[in-house]
């Protein structure tokens, strides 16, 4: 599949576009995947480290469960 984002410049000024992009890819990876296995395989991070700063209920879940807004609230949270 094919996304294709456009990030407002205004309404995100803080974040590293970049690198926004390619933690939106690495979520998107394995679409049967949770955002757990994706995040450990794309990035190395443990299990543990993931749970401590998102929670367990975030990381069940899939990325194309999540709008824009809350994976930029994720990637806050890890970066």
């Amino acid at each position: 599949a094919i996304v294709h984002l456009q990030i407002e410049r205004n309404k995100y000024p803080d974040i590293d576009k970049d690198k926004f992009y390619k933690f939106i890819q690495i979520c998107l990876s394995m679409k049967r995947k949770t955002l757990k296995n994706n995040l450990s395989h794309g990035y190395g991070f443990s299990s543990n480290m993931l749970e401590e700063k998102l929670g367990k209920e975030i990381l069940e879940k899939r990325a194309e469960n999540f709008d824009i807004d809350q994976l930029l609230k994720i990637f806050k949270k890890l970066f």
